[in-house]
């Protein structure tokens, strides 16, 4: 029992204050770069492809608040495009906990545990007209804060997104199901709701914004803006406002991205003071 509780007490305090009210609060860390260096905004945007591609497939990681948790994100997504009208997508992401060590009744350490969150993905935008997508997204969880404390847990995003030339405006749900249950009841998603837009005064720059609510009653906001060079070479930037106790926090991010042919490139950087400073994420991919 001593062994278990301390493991699981560890873990608990190993969870970012950004999401310390729920549980899995990797499923409120993007996994896409462009997101995250656009403060945690343009999360719609990641079903879109590059025109005439066929398939698009990329690989990530990433670290986040090193100096806190120290989690590692590990992972790869694959873009189909079927016809003009719909995308399916799959994604897998591994987020890993800093190793712990376990304690055993006569307080020895008896031994070292990682926690991790591995979340496997499957979803399809669809584009019912040519202004308006739908898009839907299903997350399967597979969870440990233990070596006997595992669970596993069901999860959706819903979105609709209205799209113009110059200018798009989206509404979303995020992180809808059942959480899990390490053993001593079951634990609240970090849900949301949240809506959004971006706009493109000039065909170089892209300007996002997001507002959501959570569940949790935590109000969270995202400003961005990407310069395109040449559509060879992205610089972003972001604003994330989040509240540290129920979830992100408030965070600056920068990024960079290139595109050589069927090559893109991607990195993400949270270079400001704070409890996810230093975090990063990198992605590079092809598509066809």
């Amino acid at each position: 029992m001593m062994k278990r509780l301390t493991a699981v007490l560890f873990a608990a305090a190993m969870i970012p204050a950004a999401a310390a009210a729920q549980g899995l609060p990797a499923l409120l860390v993007p996994a896409d770069c462009r997101s995250l260096s656009l403060g945690a905004t343009g999360t719609e945007s990641s079903y879109d492809m590059d025109a005439g591609s066929v398939l698009d497939v990329r690989g990530i990681f990433g670290k986040w608040a090193p100096s806190a948790v120290d989690g590692t994100l590990a992972g790869g997504s694959a873009k189909f495009s079927v016809g003009n009208s719909l995308i399916l997508h799959a994604e897998c992401v591994d987020f890993i906990d800093r190793e712990y060590g376990i304690t055993g009744e006569d307080g020895a350490i008896r031994g070292q545990f990682k926690p991790y969150d591995l979340m496997f993905s499957a979803g399809a935008a669809y584009r019912i007209v040519q202004p308006l997508t739908v898009r839907m997204k299903l997350r399967f969880i597979s969870s440990a804060i233990a070596p006997d404390a595992s669970a596993t847990a069901l999860c959706a995003d819903i979105s609709a997104m209205y799209e113009k030339e110059a200018w798009s405006a989206w509404a979303a749900v995020r992180n809808i199901g059942s959480g899990p249950d390490y053993g001593g009841g079951r634990w609240s998603l970090p849900s949301l709701a949240a809506v959004g837009g971006s706009i493109r005064p000039i065909r170089a720059i892209t300007a996002t914004a997001e507002l959501g609510y959570m569940f949790n009653g935590a109000v969270t906001a995202g400003l961005g803006a990407e310069y395109g060079i040449s559509d060879l070479v992205f610089v972003r930037a972001g604003y994330h406002y989040g509240q540290a106790e129920k979830a992100l926090p408030s965070f600056v991010s920068a990024g960079v991205g290139v595109k050589i042919s069927c090559i893109r490139l991607d990195a993400a950087l949270l270079p400001a003071i704070g409890p996810v400073a230093g975090s990063f994420l990198l992605s590079a991919g092809v598509s066809f």
